[in-house]
């Protein structure tokens, strides 16, 4: 039987009891959080000696809190893999030692607030074995297709919860021009394949003078600039840029492959404009902005 990703409710309400009973066993810490990671992934990649494609089916979980003393500044941290119980009294245990400090910052939700956000893609089953073998088999430049749904379950030093499902698509092509392909759902991921380009292309071409980049080569440069420019630690003198450096973030777009309508630590995301028409904007950082990146 092939595995499929844990229903998303089901799962909110096993953490929230989890958080339930934690809480009742503290004493000497004011507040608990709890976040709860589970991933399920199919992949199916092209064999060293081209037999049949090769199929695996993975569920990583994970879990991470954060406990605060009352009138603290600074919360006590713990992570670990696995959702068990003997886990989460190992991370609950090494937060309230306090050696790895984080910050205590929590949203401040009005009291008529739902209890539980739910920032949900559909509920997809991964693609079958078949479905997954099919494509390295049957496309000539496809070396691996991976479909994933992670789910995230959120429950805040309030007992307030949310959670989270994001459906996504990845597969690397090869050739002349290697591509990684990346999606949100797994509606025509088929497709997707088969637009790929077979042939060569340049990854930049000449243009009235000017070096254009393809998409592909500069996507790490605008992430780079981006960073530079307006992240936290921009330098000032960094600030003034040129007419046609445009750019803004749209946490809550359907076809990002991140973000949603809550950060990771609760917060609600809003569109930011960094900087248009050469005027500088928000910066990257604070409330909306945080993100657990070994969690991607």
């Amino acid at each position: 039987m092939e595995m499929q990703p844990p229903h998303t409710l089901e799962l909110a309400d096993g953490v929230r009891t989890q958080w339930l009973e934690s809480t009742a066993r503290l004493t000497n810490v004011a507040r608990l959080e709890l976040y709860v990671k589970v991933a399920s992934r199919a992949r199916a990649s092209r064999s060293v000696n081209d037999d049949s494609p090769r199929i695996e089916r993975t569920i990583e979980t994970g879990m991470a809190v954060r406990v605060v003393r009352a009138g603290s500044a600074f919360a006590g941290f713990a992570s670990a893999s696995g959702r068990s119980g003997e886990s989460l009294r190992w991370v609950i245990e090494r937060a309230c030692s306090f050696t790895a400090n984080v910050t205590s910052a929590t949203p401040v939700e009005p009291a008529e607030r739902e209890d539980a956000v739910l920032d949900l893609d559909p509920e997809s089953a991964l693609p079958q074995d078949a479905e997954l073998s099919d494509a390295i088999a049957l496309g000539r430049t496809v070396e691996w297709a991976e479909a994933g749904t992670t789910t995230e379950v959120l429950v805040g030093f309030d007992g307030r919860s949310s959670a989270r499902r994001r459906n996504r698509f990845w597969a690397m092509t090869s050739g002349a021009t290697p591509r990684l392909i990346a999606r949100r759902g797994f509606t025509s991921w088929r497709r997707l394949l088969d637009a790929q380009p077979v042939g060569p292309s340049s990854s930049s071409i000449e243009m009235g003078g000017r070096l254009v980049f393809e998409p592909e080569a500069a996507a790490p440069l605008v992430g780079l600039l981006v960073d530079a420019y307006h992240g936290a630690s921009s330098e000032p003198e960094m600030k003034s840029v040129g007419m046609g450096w445009v750019v803004s973030d749209e946490p809550r777009s359907s076809e990002g492959l991140a973000g949603g309508v809550l950060d990771d630590a609760g917060f609600r995301t809003s569109s930011r404009i960094f900087v248009s028409r050469g005027v500088p904007g928000d910066i990257i950082g604070g409330p909306g902005t945080f993100w657990r990146r070994s969690y991607g």
